[in-house]
Order: C-alpha cells, then structure tokens, then sequence
C-alpha cells in the first residue's frame, strides 16, 4: 500500500469486514481475521469513508496514522485520493454483474482515471451470489448481499473517480427464483440453477432489460458507451450484450451520438477462447463495421489485480487471479505482456444476428443443425419421444411446454439426473413421464440398456460438450432409436425453434 499516507487521504473500510468484539471477521466466517486493540477499535470505529486522514490525526492523535497503515497492509481498508480532475470525458461501463467492468476493463480505467469520468452500470443489481454458493453455506440474504455487492463496486470505483448505478433488475439465480433461500433447497437445485444459467433467455426477458438500458443511458449524456461482447454462456452476460445492442441499435433519443466500444468478458474471454472471433465475425456478417483496439495494461496489471481483491465476496485472488492473467496475455496477442480487448463499433444497426449465430461452442451448434431439420420431419408425429437429460434443463416448465406444442401427439419419456430432479416439479403433465437415473455416467449407461428392451422411439440426448463421447456411446446402445445428441437443452431448442421456422 502507500509509503506514506497523506494527509487528504480518505480511508475507507473494506464492507466485508466486521468487527465483532476485538476481531475483525469476514462475511460470515467465525474464524478472526485479525485482533484489534482497544485503540485499533477506536480508529475502526471512526472511519467513515468520508473523513481524511488529517482529520482523524487531529482526533485520534498521531498514532492513528500508524494504525490506518495496518489497516491497508491488512488488506481491510482502502486508501483514496481526495478528487479528481473536473470535466474527464464521460465514459458508461454496462456490465452484467458488479464486479465485471472491474474484471474486464479494470486495467484501462486505472490507466485512464484522470482524463475519463467512468460511470458503471449494473444491470443485475439485485443479487444472492457470493462465494458461499461453492461452499454450500448459508448466505442467501438477497438485501444484504446486493448492499455488499454495491458497495464494493462503489469502493473499487472511488479509486479511479467513478461512480457505480445499480439497476433493479434480478441476476440469473434470482430469476429462477427469487426470495431468500434456505441452504436444503439451494442443495436441491444447485445443478438446475447453473442450467438457468447458461439457458437462452425468454423475450420478455430480453424486452424488460432494453427497457431498463434506455431509461438508464439517457439521463448520462456518455461521449462514450462500453459494453460486453457476451462471451460464453452465462445468460446475463448474453443479455446485457444484446440488450445494449438493441438499445444503440435504435438511437434511444441521446442528445449526441456517443461512441460505442464492446469489451471482452474476463474471465470467460480465456475459458471460451473461440467465441470472441466467432461472435466478431457474426457482428460482421449482421452488418457491423468493428475496429480492434488492443491496449497495454502490463505496467499497472499489479494495481488491477490488487483493486479486483476489493470484491472478495466473489471469488478469492488464488482462483480469479490467474484467470485474469490468462485473458490479459491471450488478449496481449504476442504484442503486449497483457492487455485488454476492445472493439469499437461504427454500425449498430444489425439484420439477421439471431440466436445461434451468438452462442459459444459453434462447431457443436453447427452439427445440431445439420442434423435437426430431418430428425424433425421422421419424428413430428411421433406418438412416444425419449429425452436423456444427462444435465439440468435450467428451464424445465417452460422447455417442457414448448416441446408438448411441437409434438402434439407426443408422450415424453424424460430420464433425468436425480441431482437436478427437484426442477422437474414445476411443470407436470399427463404426456410427461419421468425416469430417475442415478449418478455418473455408469448409471446412464445401464439406463441405456434396460431402454432398448422396449420398441425402439426417437431419442434425445443432452448432454454437455465434454461428455460428447459418453453420449455417442449411449445412443449406440439405443439400437433403432433415431437419436439426436444436443450439449444443452438451450441449445436444442434454439435449434429446434430455427427448424420450426424454417430458417436452419
């Protein structure tokens, strides 16, 4: 931290941290981070995000300083400039979640802090997720983690002069259901949860989310707007792209054209490193004109990686560091150690960017398409449809019912996972009958082989990409079931949509 603190410094208390007695906790842990003093306590106490450095020396007495110095190299208190320069070019951050501007474009703002104002909008700013989720530990209170969440992205944001809006709109877990959890039931749909995640969104979801970015733009007056290329398969991050997308797209009445820039997700830029080139060229191909803008942070990636550690309820620097390293040296490209990825674009009126052009993992996607129209022309009066749900739909009720409507005179034979079986209650139906297999693939294996000794039927399985081989096994097995192997429910049925329509 700083050699010296100086005066007109403003120390502010990292809001994970609680001083219960005369120890400092994270969250909900029990175990003390550190133990204070009675004059450690005092000065605690009296920080208050607001008051320099000076002044609590006046108060305190001189050995304040030597406690806020402890404070910092803890890790437990931030040290803030005072103010910034007036009149910085105005720069709107869209992200999903509070913590993805930091994750993305972290380094550039740092860089940029005193010639541009950055504003950051939290689309999802009503948020349960916290670390504890990998934990499985009770912590789902819905208004104290999205205060947390809050106010860390308006600590980070006070280090470059920034300032952070958070919407109201609901993050992915919240939507599948919203309301404070208990730790049983989350156990129950932890599996499903994830599918929520990474399903297509509804429409209206996508309606309700334009709406909210045009009504937040407007008042702003940006010069320049950021926004995430939605890369992999999160669903908000597919959601604040093409909501962003949309609103731009129409001009939504701002009083002078602000510039637009997309930015590379971190840290999924690394985990999904084909969906960048592949989402470009679909932008391309909907009518986009793109520039590429590689930036050098290697000089201050210390400082970002140091700033990111602010948003500890997410994730700890041992895991999260090294993923924003290695989307860093990807993005550097052989011309930087480390950089960050930009992508200014000079044409927002796209045509014909549909869904599966969007989606990561094309080659799984293309196949699928390939193979859906003819599977769906045998098997559009079937009366009996196997569907192997080898992992969680995410969106039963409303998946199920779409596929009731497309095969009319359909019963389902649905074999599920009993890990995300839970999901399956909010949708039942005399055409729907459900089969629980155990656990690993050995289970789906034998469930395979007592399949084939009734009539062979049409076959669906789903199954994600890294079990493509285990999947392919099992469809050799259902011999004479014309099978279709999809990585995701979402996946199928956007593909199925297209096949309906006639557009695949």
């Amino acid at each position: 931290m700083n050699a010296r603190l100086l005066e007109d410094e403003i120390p502010v208390r990292r809001p994970h941290f609680h001083l219960k007695s005369d120890k400092l906790t994270f969250l909900i842990s029990r175990r003390p981070y550190a133990t204070l003093s009675s004059e450690e306590q005092a000065i605690w106490k009296a920080i208050d995000g607001a008051a320099p450095i000076g002044h609590l020396r006046q108060c305190l007495g001189d050995g304040a300083e030597a406690v806020l110095q402890r404070f910092a190299d803890l890790a437990v208190c931030e040290v803030l400039p005072p103010s910034f320069p007036a009149n910085r070019r105005r720069i709107v951050i869209i992200e999903p979640h509070m913590d993805d501007a930091a994750l993305s474009v972290g380094g550039i703002m740092w860089m940029r802090r005193t010639e541009c104002e950055f504003i950051v909008v939290t689309l999802a700013g009503i948020s349960n997720f916290t670390s504890y989720y990998n934990l499985d530990r009770e912590y789902f209170d819905v208004k104290g983690v999205s205060a947390l969440r809050r106010a860390e992205s308006e600590l980070f944001l006070r280090h470059v002069g920034g300032r952070h809006i958070a919407l109201d709109l609901l993050e992915a877990p919240l939507r599948y259901r919203n309301g404070d959890w208990t730790l049983g039931w989350f156990q129950q749909h932890k599996r499903s949860i994830s599918g929520f995640y990474e399903h297509s969104p509804r429409p209206q979801e996508l309606d309700l989310w334009s709406s909210k970015v045009a009504r937040a733009l407007g008042p702003l007056k940006p010069q320049e707007i950021w926004m995430p290329l939605g890369i992999g398969r999160h669903v908000d991050h597919q959601l604040t792209r093409d909501a962003c997308l949309r609103v731009v797209g129409a001009d939504p009445g701002l009083p002078e054209r602000p510039a637009i820039s997309l930015y590379q997700d971190v840290p999924y830029a690394s985990l999904f490193p084909n969906h960048t080139p592949d989402l470009i060229r679909a932008l391309e191909g909907a009518g986009a004109r793109l520039e590429e803008k590689r930036v050098d942070v290697g000089h201050v990636m210390a400082k970002k990686l140091e700033l990111l550690s602010i948003f500890a309820s997410q994730f700890k620097m041992s895991f999260m560091g090294p993923r924003v390293e290695a989307c860093a040296r990807q993005a550097g490209a052989g011309s930087f150690e480390y950089a960050e990825l930009l992508y200014k674009i000079n044409v927002t009126r796209l045509a014909g960017l549909e869904g599966l052009s969007r989606c990561a993992g094309r080659a799984a996607i293309d196949a699928l398409s390939e193979n859906i129209v003819p599977w769906l022309r045998r098997n559009r009066s079937a009366s009996l449809i196997r569907l192997l749900l080898a992992t969680a739909a995410g969106r039963w009720a409303e998946d199920m019912q779409f596929l009731l409507e497309i095969f009319p005179r359909a019963t389902f034979e649905v074999h599920v996972g009993s890990a995300w079986l839970a999901e399956t209650e909010t949708l039942a139906s005399p055409r729907i009958r459900i089969k629980v297999v155990g656990r690993g693939w050995r289970s789906w294996l034998l469930d395979a082989v007592r399949t084939l000794a009734s009539r062979p039927n049409p076959l669906v399985i789903i199954a994600p990409q890294e079990a493509h081989r285990r999947a392919r096994l099992v469809s050799g097995l259902s011999i004479g079931s014309d099978s279709i192997i999809a990585p995701s429910m979402s996946e199928f049925l956007l593909t199925l949509r297209e096949a309906c329509h006639g557009t695949v």
